[in-house]
């Protein structure tokens, strides 16, 4: 079965420099953000596949602190919180367990799918009065995602890539971009300004700064370059605006 792990010359240049002033998921897990479709926060939602277990102690902890972090941010964005665990090593689930939730479910105890959909309905999400009962996973998501699609309405969802949780530029939410174009030509395409439209929601509602950074990465010869990073802000009023090209350095720092 593949296993679709969540990685990037970013993440990686931030482990190699043991940067703790940063948040992020790692191996099959996700801060997640759901919207109706007027774009309306109503539920942030933490999910991890099971294989996470058997990654190194140290990615585990990564992972419970990106959990740990993103459920205050959500309490003070004043969202439901819900963080769940699904067995992403066999292809067909049925059930998921439900580790912590502020928006209703018996946390501790493994759930049905339809409760899972009557847990995000009774947060305010568009979902039918039943849904599928089992999800099965397919080539480039997750049984998870996959029941996402077949059991949610007419919805808006995003990740959270990024946090900096601490140092010059305090709170901050940093989406993740990478192509192959070079990084003074790249720029943020509008295709993802709802996806930004979210951010910038959550990062009001948590007093946070929101920037785009790109990475170029080249397929052939491969290249996966952080090392320099161009950097972008984002309103839904204005549209994403240059920062400019920086050091790798200039943005862990925050100076910028």
């Amino acid at each position: 079965m593949s296993q679709y792990y969540r990685d990037n010359a970013v993440y990686q240049a931030l482990q190699k420099g043991n940067f703790s002033h940063f948040a992020w998921t790692t191996g099959n897990s996700w801060m997640l953000l759901y919207a109706d479709h007027n774009e309306s926060l109503k539920i942030a939602v933490f999910v991890r596949g099971k294989s996470t277990d058997g990654l190194p102690e140290s990615e585990k902890a990564r992972i419970q602190s990106a959990q740990t972090v993103y459920s205050r941010l959500a309490e003070k964005a004043q969202l439901p919180f819900i963080s769940i665990v699904f067995d992403d090593t066999i292809e067909t689930i049925s059930e998921v367990y439900l580790e912590s939730s502020t928006a209703g479910g018996p946390i501790g105890n493994s759930i049905s799918l339809q409760a899972l959909t009557d847990v995000f309905k009774q947060a305010g999400l568009p979902a039918p009065n039943s849904s599928p009962d089992k999800a099965i996973n397919k080539h480039a998501s997750s049984a998870y995602h996959e029941w996402q699609r077949a059991s949610l309405g007419n919805i808006k969802v995003t990740d959270v890539d990024l946090i900096r949780i601490d140092g010059a530029r305090s709170l901050e939410v940093v989406e993740l971009k990478r192509s192959y174009y070079s990084l003074d030509r790249w720029q943020p395409f509008r295709d993802d300004f709802t996806n930004f439209n979210l951010l910038e929601a959550f990062c009001e509602r948590i007093s946070a700064g929101l920037t785009i950074i790109y990475n170029q990465r080249i397929t052939n010869p491969f290249s996966d370059d952080a090392s320099r990073v161009s950097a972008f802000s984002y309103s839904s009023r204005g549209g994403a605006s240059a920062i400019g090209v920086l050091r790798f350095e200039e943005f862990v720092s925050g100076k910028y």
